[in-house]
């Protein structure tokens, strides 16, 4: 590994005393990481680095992280509601109102009231 400063895979001190590495050896720690198969904090114990330096290096150089999925949307079908076969109101004089799927329960109390009160045939 190249300890001169200033070249761009070089190895330099910060002012902190924290070791900064060039592309190159960035390059080297991410493929030395994947090639162990060890997650990035084991790794980076193993070796007596942080382990942000390896997230670091990974993001950087566009890297997935093994078990990385790309995510994508995915169309879920709505469950179906059960089909309401309707109803049908009957009276003793053989009077028969039928509803379809959509009734609302208060229009069809309304509706019956109305019946109910000689109304019908009014509509």
């Amino acid at each position: 590994m190249d300890t001169t400063a200033g070249k761009p895979n070089s190895v330099t001190a910060s002012s902190d005393g924290a070791q900064r590495l060039g592309v190159e050896d960035g390059r080297a720690l991410v493929a030395a990481w994947q090639a162990s198969g060890l997650s990035p904090r084991e790794f980076a114990a193993k070796r007596g680095v942080p382990t942000q330096r390896i997230s670091y290096w990974r993001l950087r150089l566009g890297v997935a992280q093994p078990g990385d999925t790309a995510s994508a949307f995915v169309q879920v079908p709505s469950p179906e509601r059960p089909r309401q076969a309707g109803c049908v109101v009957e009276w003793p004089d053989g009077l028969r109102l039928h509803f379809g799927d959509g009734v609302e329960p208060d229009a069809l109390r309304a509706i019956v009231a109305a019946v109910r009160g000689g109304a019908a045939g009014s509509c």
